[in-house]
């Protein structure tokens, strides 16, 4: 009995003494490398990777610089030793990061066009922030698009697809990501890629004259905002150290947005089924 206790005790104790983050070391002039672990009997390699980012991205913050993942060692017997984490990162510029920031300030200059200007006060032509409200101005507008107006609709609708096309080019994997880490992160970029295919519907719709301005404005804002939501919980997911409450909450996060866009599909389902012109913000059919 005694020993049993004594086992224990000395089994806590080592499992205690085995948590912590080692320092960061400096492999070359921008390039690191640290390491956490846990106790064989309290922790897990997401929990001492978890540590180990924390620690690098704390380092590349304090330079004002952008943590890059290089790689990742897992070692320890689960039960039996600890299990470390030991990864290589890298503190820079993200060049995939300031190449889609440059584009993103070129796609807003060649919106200044005079081309747009005929929907220049009735579309937000570009929205800086996706969960923001639309304005009051413009979802109360009751109109369909004139023909000038669908021009430069049409005109709108071109440079939005080649910018999207450029920022797509411009997303890379950070490298030595694992196949996990590639899973993970494509599932975070589909969430939004999937908004501005909505988006794109929708732009079409408004361009056959089946959506007033009002109607095209506030569906716009409700399938990013349900994406951006779906983001923000996926991203929280990704920080759960627990292996089994990171997947369920990956799982409901996807769930949920998978009903938005099975509720969306019913939407655009009707939607592409009127007569131009006919139905108006409030809803009411007017025969013109």
């Amino acid at each position: 009995m005694t020993n049993g206790i004594r086992v224990s005790i000395g089994l806590a104790v080592f499992a205690l003494a085995a948590c912590g983050t080692n320092g960061v070391m400096e492999i070359s002039s921008s390039t690191y490398s640290v390491s956490a672990q846990y106790g064989s009997m309290n922790g897990s390699w997401g929990r001492a990777r978890q540590e180990a980012v924390a620690q690098a991205k704390e380092l590349c913050a304090a330079k004002g610089q952008t943590y890059t993942l290089i790689g990742e060692k897992q070692t320890g017997i689960f039960g039996v030793t600890p299990q470390r984490s030991t990864i290589t990162f890298s503190c820079g510029e993200d060049k995939a990061v300031v190449a889609i920031q440059s584009i993103n300030a070129e796609c807003k200059d060649q919106l200044g066009t005079s081309e747009l200007d005929p929907i220049r006060n009735k579309v937000e032509l570009y929205r800086d922030s996706l969960e923001s409200p639309v304005p009051f101005a413009i979802a109360t507008i009751d109109a369909f698009p004139t023909q000038e107006e669908r021009d430069a609709i049409a005109k709108w609708a071109a440079l939005r697809e080649e910018c999207i096309k450029q920022g797509n080019a411009a997303s890379s994997m950070p490298p030595g990501a694992t196949p996990l880490q590639v899973t993970e992160i494509q599932q975070d970029r589909s969430f939004g890629q999937a908004a501005l295919a909505k988006v794109g519907d929708l732009i079409v719709a408004l361009y056959q004259q089946r959506l007033t301005f009002g109607e095209f404005a506030r569906k716009r804002y409700e399938i990013t905002r349900d994406a951006a939501e779906a983001e923000r919980q996926y991203r929280q997911s990704l920080q759960l150290a627990d292996q089994q409450q990171r997947m369920q909450a990956q799982q409901l996060a996807q769930q949920q947005f998978s009903n938005s866009l099975a509720a969306w599909s019913t939407y655009m389902q009707a939607v592409n089924a009127r007569q131009p012109q006919t139905v108006h913000v409030d809803g009411t059919i007017r025969v013109q």
